[in-house]
């Protein structure tokens, strides 16, 4: 059985598996940590850093004004465990006095007119007939994006192996909140929304459910091998927060920066670079920075490390 799960292992690409004869595998991390289900087995990859400062980077990444400070962490060692506690405080912080509202465009059907009349589409699909009628309006809702987004984090994390059991259920109580928003369907982009006064006490639950739900969350099936979990590229972290770190570290000097700026490293262009930051002084490319976490490996040559 274990053999099995083993190539399904070696073909996930969650972890490095090689076959070393006789049945046995040796199985090593690369650069994801967190939790996945494969092949009917459950892998828990531990970070060499601590949870915290992973959960700072995410964060920061994010949004610069983040800070550890404001997530409550208890002696967490997981990914997984520390990002559904923090949410779940963040969470209910920010629904406790209520959900916030919004108003949201509306095209209906009805009987009588509410807003306005959407004249040429009731010529051209109801033929001139007086009811039903096609309106548009807005309405006053808490069915907006910065609800949507926090119902889809605490759904996510109820799917995911390893939340404590009382984070679970305070996920849950979150989840019946946000009962009559409407829930994001998987697969499709994320709403937006705007920080504003209004939504403050959203800010800091917005970001970490959007850190959540942006991040490596593992729900697809590749070929024959179904995975499900959530996982998180150190690699991607580490070059994602060294782009935002330097973007603020540049932003006194002028000039304007880029993230995966694309270029041509020779003259021909058929050797593509895509550094991860290129600040641009005077409309000229003044400095180019790539950030790598990982060890140096000649398969991705000659484009990799270029």
């Amino acid at each position: 059985m274990f053999r099995i799960n083993a190539d399904y292992l070696a073909a996930s690409g969650v972890v490095n598996a090689f076959g070393v004869g006789g049945g046995q595998w040796e199985v090593a991390a690369n650069t994801k940590v967190g939790v996945a289900a494969i092949g009917g087995v459950t892998f828990w990859i531990k970070p060499k850093v601590e949870t915290r400062r992973i959960l700072f980077l995410l964060g920061y990444a994010k949004n610069p004004e983040w800070r550890n400070d404001t997530v409550a962490l208890k002696m967490v060692t997981d990914v997984v465990p520390a990002l559904a506690h923090a949410f779940a405080d963040q969470a209910e912080r920010a629904v406790e006095r209520g959900l916030v509202l919004g108003y949201v465009e509306v095209n209906d059907s009805l009987t009588v007119l509410r807003g306005r009349l959407r004249d040429q589409e009731q010529l051209s699909r109801r033929y001139g007939i007086a009811v039903p009628l096609l309106v548009r309006f807005d309405d006053y809702t808490t069915d907006i994006a910065e609800n949507q987004i926090l119902r889809a984090a605490a759904e996510l994390l109820l799917r995911l192996p390893g939340v404590a059991p009382r984070t679970r259920a305070r996920l849950r109580g979150i989840r019946q909140d946000l009962a009559e928003v409407t829930p994001h369907i998987r697969g499709t982009p994320l709403p937006t929304w705007t920080a504003t006064r209004l939504n403050e006490r959203y800010h800091v639950a917005l970001w970490l459910a959007e850190v959540i739900l942006c991040g490596n969350a593992v729900d697809q099936a590749p070929g024959d091998v179904r995975l499900g979990g959530f996982l998180v590229d150190m690699a991607k972290v580490f070059e994602n927060f060294v782009t935002v770190a330097l973007t603020e570290a540049f932003r006194p000097y002028g000039g304007w920066s880029r993230a995966q700026d694309r270029h041509h490293v020779d003259v021909d262009d058929l050797v593509g670079i895509r550094p991860d930051f290129v600040w641009y002084r005077g409309g000229e490319p003044a400095a180019v920075i790539d950030a790598k976490h990982k060890a140096e490996k000649p398969a991705g040559f000659p484009d990799a490390d270029l």
